[in-house]
């Protein structure tokens, strides 16, 4: 009855974590999730390979190989692009959200997880009429259509004049 009605069967993670992903590559089901580290945006990457005993989903953790703390949150669901399965990520700064979405080609392995990184969609590739994009945190593409959530501020000059006025 999704999504109005859910079953909880159990608790996969008792850790605050953000952006968790769950796919299946190979026959097998991973999950990469984000701890957050307190007063940052960096987090530290988990990933791990989802076992199904007698019904109810485990977590065994995997090594995630060589991530990068500020690039590596979850900025999508992966797809498929030819011969790679690709993973979208946030690019930040320490105290900054959403620079831009990297891309990533995903490579899980039964014990490990790891990546390369293929490419970069920044605030400055998308133009839009007189509007000033800086932030970019989030794709997702279906058969039909691509998406991103950027964050795009208008330039007004009367909100200029009223913050000057208010720091004069």
């Amino acid at each position: 009855d999704f999504p109005e009605k859910w079953e909880r069967i159990s608790v996969l993670l008792k850790k605050k974590a953000v952006d968790t992903t769950v796919f299946v590559y190979s026959d097998v089901m991973y999950l990469l999730t984000y701890l957050l580290n307190p007063g940052t945006e960096r987090v530290t990457p988990a990933a791990y390979r989802m076992n199904w005993l007698d019904g109810v989903p485990e977590l065994e953790p995997i090594a995630w190989e060589n991530p990068n703390g500020l690039e590596c949150r979850g900025a999508g669901p992966l797809f498929q692009a030819a011969e790679n399965l690709i993973r979208p990520a946030q690019q930040n700064e320490a105290q900054l959200y959403g620079n831009a979405v990297l891309f990533y080609a995903a490579k899980p392995k039964w014990d490990a997880y790891r990546e390369e990184k293929i490419g970069r969609l920044s605030p400055e590739q998308v133009k839009v009429k007189n509007v000033w994009c800086d932030g970019l945190h989030t794709y997702t593409i279906s058969e039909k259509f691509e998406a991103i959530d950027i964050r795009c501020r208008e330039f007004e000059l009367g909100k200029v004049i009223r913050v000057l006025r208010t720091k004069l």
